[in-house]
């Protein structure tokens, strides 16, 4: 991962951590119940797939 993703994800994270608080304080719901919905709605969201194998690694 390069250094300019690197500076943008860890606050995006810490981001996504505290609003994730802050809604589970509002609606009264678990912090890891709401963590679980994000990650089923990122993981049904389109968009591009990584390959299955490597390209990075050289051929055996």
């Amino acid at each position: 991962m390069h250094v300019e993703a690197t500076v943008l994800f860890v606050p995006a994270c810490v981001a996504v951590l505290i609003a994730v608080r802050w809604i589970a304080e509002r609606t009264g719901l678990p912090a890891a119940a709401l963590l679980i919905l994000i990650d089923v709605a990122h993981a049904s969201a389109p968009g591009p797939t990584s390959p299955s194998t490597p390209t990075s690694c050289p051929p055996r």
